[in-house]
């Protein structure tokens, strides 16, 4: 359900949006997924996550890079 609503709001932004995407791994498939239909409806997109090679990381037009005591996150 969430996923779905998710998708939908990212559908409606556009050229005076952002969206803000938050993944530790940056592999979560619904998150990587919506912000990728947002950047696709012209939002500017901002990726916070831990690993700059990420699905994530690359769909973003902007990246935040996090640390994190985990291992094996990725």
């Amino acid at each position: 359900k969430d996923q779905g609503v998710q998708q939908i709001s990212a559908s409606t932004l556009g050229r005076q949006s952002a969206a803000i995407a938050i993944s530790n791994s940056g592999r979560t498939v619904a998150i990587v997924d919506s912000l990728r239909t947002a950047r696709a409806g012209g939002a500017v997109t901002v990726a916070i996550t831990s690993f700059a090679d990420s699905p994530l990381a690359q769909a973003a037009d902007i990246v935040l890079l996090t640390t994190t005591n985990e291992v094996g996150a990725a």
